[in-house]
């Protein structure tokens, strides 16, 4: 499931950065909860959501162009990643 997280954020990041927007703020909110009807759940006794915002945070690190804010819905959740 942190994979499936990965590849999303690595392919808007690289969608809109090599295009542009024309905005002066964008940002980027991943449905989270949903991918757990493709994948295994994530949230186990040791790995909680705030550990894949964690884990994502450290995937991105400072490459997170064009987006001003990325934000993790996990059902009533929110995450902010950047």
């Amino acid at each position: 499931m942190l994979q499936s997280l990965f590849e999303l954020l690595a392919q808007k990041t690289r969608r809109y950065g090599a295009i542009g927007t024309g905005f002066d703020s964008l940002y980027l909110i991943v449905y989270y909860s949903s991918a757990a009807i493709y994948n295994t759940p994530v949230e186990t006794a040791n790995f909680e959501f705030k550990d894949a915002a964690e884990m994502a945070r450290q995937f991105i690190d400072d490459d997170h162009d064009p987006f001003n804010h990325i934000f993790l819905f996990v059902n009533d959740l929110v995450l902010t990643v950047v």
